[in-house]
């Protein structure tokens, strides 16, 4: 890169820019809902991973009972 490349990438990181944005309540809504439901699945997911080894583990412990 050269020194005028390295200047502009420079100088346009440091200056602010102000970002009028708006985001609706439905798109917002909409986001949280979205954020929600894959934190629930990730949840879901190390649930099952965890449930599945301990319940075969007492299963075979009351199969060795009989």
């Amino acid at each position: 890169m050269t020194k005028f490349n390295i200047l502009f990438l420079t100088i346009t990181l440091i200056i602010p820019v102000i970002a009028n944005a708006y985001i609706g309540p439905g798109t917002a809504l909409g986001a949280i809902i979205s954020s929600l439901g894959i934190l629930l699945g990730l949840l879901l997911v190390l649930v099952a991973l965890i449930y599945k080894p301990i319940k075969f583990l007492i299963l075979r412990l009351r199969k060795q009972k009989k």
